[in-house]
């Protein structure tokens, strides 16, 4: 074979190669490459001209802060930036700051994260000082300093489903698909940024591996107390993984485990979604709801869920009156501990 003729082959090698792995990167990842601007000393002019008005996030490695905020700025981004406009009237950057010290010194950030908003035409650089970072309090503090100016929502895509009726149950698990839907709320640690793009749920949901339907019940929405009922569910979180046979696996629907009944982890999910044999199995919805009223707990589906676990099953009620050190005893006696 000619030489040139084994150029032409070798760049066509490595052409697919990297088309390949283009097509394997997940689509979270390709959703935040879109949306991530970062800059940093060799590009200031350029950067800062592209918007009227620039928020920008300075960081720097190693910084526990920084990394906790990193998915809030994450979603900040996915729902301001599009690099398809040239010269938008807002935008959202980051900089690693202790590698530009250029940056640092215009800004004068002397901690970190920190956030700057940049009005381009004033010059006029204004100090994010709210206590809260999360994604609420930084969407008002745009709204408060830059007029005409809105989040994008449609930029955000997730595969997730939310369910707040029993109508909107009964579309989704009967498409056709394997469906696994979590029962969660806000103030469980693992969950507390379940809308975010960056949360292991959403990341899964997007994933092609999983041909499933990923769903999840907010269990403080006032419309979802039949459905928890229907699965006979008194713990939370927890999931329950529906077959498109009808059949029903469930993790940690009736845990009485007081120590760890508040935790549904990444890798809990993972594990009980590629283990068809985890979780409690039940031929279809009659079977699990009759073997469940079988068993000798009281259900307390309907009852007012405590913060951070203390769901029991099976014990008699507290008194409404009791207090925390009499409580505290009694839940020790209970565990006998």
């Amino acid at each position: 074979m000619h030489q040139k003729s084994l150029i032409k082959l070798f760049f066509i090698l490595i052409f697919y190669y990297l088309q390949g792995i283009t097509a394997s990167k997940p689509k979270h990842e390709e959703r935040l490459s879109r949306a991530i601007l970062e800059f940093g000393d060799d590009s200031i002019q350029t950067a800062l001209a592209r918007g009227e008005y620039s928020l920008i996030y300075f960081y720097m490695d190693g910084c526990k802060y920084c990394g906790e905020f990193e998915q809030e700025f994450n979603f900040l981004s996915m729902l301001y930036n599009d690099k398809a406009i040239k010269s938008p009237k807002f935008q959202v950057l980051k900089t690693n700051g202790k590698k530009n010290p250029r940056l640092n010194q215009l800004f004068k950030i002397q901690m970190y994260p920190s956030l700057r908003l940049l009005n381009r035409e004033t010059k006029e650089i204004i100090h994010y000082n709210k206590a809260d970072r999360n994604i609420e309090s930084l969407i008002e503090f745009i709204n408060e300093k830059v007029e005409g100016v809105e989040p994008n929502f449609d930029n955000v895509e997730t595969n997730v489903c939310y369910i707040t009726s029993e109508d909107s149950l009964s579309t989704l698990i009967h498409n056709g698909k394997d469906t696994i839907i979590a029962f969660i709320a806000d103030y469980f640690r693992d969950w507390s940024d379940h809308n975010y793009p960056s949360h292991f749920y959403q990341k899964l949901s997007l994933e092609e591996d999983y041909n499933l339907e990923f769903a999840i019940v907010d269990i403080e929405h006032p419309n979802v107390n039949s459905i928890i009922a229907k699965f006979r569910i008194s713990n939370f979180p927890s999931i329950i993984y529906i077959d498109r046979e009808g059949r029903i696996r469930t993790l940690q629907t009736l845990s009485q485990n007081h120590l760890t009944n508040d935790r549904l982890e990444e890798n809990q999910v993972i594990n009980f979604i590629n283990d068809k044999s985890s979780g409690e199995g039940y031929e279809n919805l009659k079977d699990l709801q009759t073997t469940i009223d079988s068993q000798d707990f009281t259900y307390d589906g309907f009852k007012q869920q405590k913060m951070y676990g203390f769901n029991f099953g099976k014990h008699e009620a507290l008194s409404e009156n009791i207090d925390i050190n009499n409580e505290y005893d009694e839940l020790m006696n209970e565990l006998n501990l």
